[in-house]
């Protein structure tokens, strides 16, 4: 009869063992997706905004990323940005637009567990409004996230594809 409760047990405790191992690994997509549904957010501009607000949300977005996160927007910017200069250029799109917006049409997420990162393409959806203007656009960009300290951060974005839409207003790219 010993015998029974120690196979039971044993059974138990690896059956526990996989629900762990399985809604850990769900814990840390709903994370990323979370960080990511929190970028978006942090990134859109919705009407007036104070000075304030643009500058409080633009100071946020590092946050989101590495210490040496890269991104990178060929052929869109000739340049590769950090953290500090993307923060940079999101407060001077904010000043200079009267609403922007950006929707995420498109994920795929793979995660490795064991080295902690994460491989993320995402296509975006958006638009900005000026002065009574619309550019509309959709572009597909390839995150790459690293998990430090139980955080997920990205630590490359780069563009992959830049579309316009059929019908799309005018845009200098």
């Amino acid at each position: 009869m010993n015998r029974y409760y120690v196979i039971a047990a044993l059974a138990f405790c690896i059956v526990i063992g996989a629900i762990w191992f399985f809604r850990s690994g769900d814990r840390d997509a709903r994370q990323i997706n979370r960080r990511l549904d929190e970028l978006v957010e942090t990134v859109e501009k919705r009407g007036n905004q104070s000075s304030l607000r643009q500058m409080t949300q633009s100071q946020a977005v590092p946050g989101f990323f590495s210490a040496d996160a890269t991104i990178r927007m060929a052929p869109l910017y000739a340049s590769t940005l950090g953290r500090r200069e993307t923060a940079q250029t999101l407060y001077l799109i904010h000043n200079n637009v009267d609403r922007l917006t950006v929707r995420v049409r498109d994920r795929r997420l793979d995660i490795n567990h064991e080295e902690g990162t994460a491989e993320m393409r995402i296509t975006l959806t958006g638009g900005i409004h000026q002065g009574g203007r619309r550019e509309s656009y959709v572009h597909t960009f390839q995150l790459n996230w690293i998990k430090e300290d139980r955080d997920w951060f990205i630590r490359q974005v780069e563009l992959v594809q830049a579309i316009r839409p059929p019908g799309a207003g005018p845009a200098e790219w």
